[in-house]
Parts: C-alpha cells; structure tokens; sequence
C-alpha cells in the first residue's frame, strides 16, 4: 500500500474480518463484494492481531488464554498467561530456573506451520513444545484462545482448557 495506507478488503475473501456474533453463512464474498443475507443483528470488524479481535468479540481479558514463545540454550517454552497479563522472567527464573527470553518471531514459523504469524494457539503439548500454565487461568468458567489465525476464537470450558494441558507445568509467574 502507498503512503501507509493498506487496503481493508482483499476482494476474495473475509481475510482480516472479524465474524462478530454472527451465523457463518450471514457474510460472504461474492464477484469481489463483501455480502449480507440481508438484516443482520450482528457485525464484521477488521481485525489485525489476538487483542483486537478479543475486545471486539467482547471477551473479558481475563479469559483469553494467550501463548508467549520463550526460549534459552535448552529450547523452546510455552508459557500460557491470559489476556490481561504479562510474563514475569524474574518468576519464571524462580520456578523453573531458566534464564528464559522471548523467542525471535523467525524462529517460530517451522514450529508452528500451520499458524499465522502472532496467532499461536495456547496448545504446547500439542507441537510436542514443554509449556507451563498461569495458576490465574484456573477457575475461569470458560476460555478463548487463537485458533492458529487472526479470523477466528475458540471458546472451550474452563475444565476442559484445563484438560487440553493436563500434561502441562503451573505455576504463578503473570502479572
């Protein structure tokens, strides 16, 4: 795009669009137009990265399950903190002793091939990567996390996230 300006529609699909509330099916795209079934009670946003598309689909921060890659000399570390928080090294040091930083963004495309850049589902276990918990997502009726792209969240029951990472270290490490 010229001068700083990005285009907001790419003419063939709803990339970038959040589906806020909506039947999948009430937009489309069709001869290059964004389409409504008619009278939606609902909205699309355009959405450019997890924080966005989480304000606009109106879940508390506190619920939204969020992937931070770290890394030292031993390998890759999934800490997994909500929305609203930040990793603390310092704590991390004290729990689990590694002098952890975050992971440079080129390092984690081979890792995780089938997302898009800054949408990392919270799932370690499942790229075979060690990943450790925030205490402060236990109890949360219900959590969010990226789908792997900037399009979509999945909503899944507290117990259940907490059933997806069973195999997962905790502790109290986000502030």
């Amino acid at each position: 795009a010229q001068d700083g300006w990005r285009p907001l529609f790419n003419g063939t699909d709803l990339t970038g669009w959040a589906n806020i509330n909506c039947a999948p099916e009430t937009f489309s795209v069709k001869d290059g137009m964004i389409h409504s079934t008619g009278a939606p009670i609902c909205e699309i946003r355009i959405v450019d990265e997890a924080g966005k598309a989480t304000e606009t689909a109106h879940v508390p921060p506190a619920q939204l399950a969020k992937a931070v890659i770290l890394n030292d000399q031993r390998g890759f570390l999934m800490a997994v903190v909500p929305g609203d928080r930040h990793v603390s090294f310092d704590d991390l040091w004290i729990t689990l002793g590694r002098r952890l930083s975050l992971a440079p963004e080129n390092s984690l495309a081979p890792v995780f091939r089938d997302c898009e850049s800054g949408a990392i589902p919270p799932l370690g276990p499942a790229y075979g990567m060690k990943t450790i918990v925030d205490d402060s997502l236990f109890g949360q009726p219900e959590v969010y996390f990226e789908s792997g792209d900037h399009r979509g969240l999945i909503r899944v029951d507290g117990e259940e996230f907490l059933t997806l990472l069973r195999d997962a270290m905790h502790g109290q490490f986000a502030h």
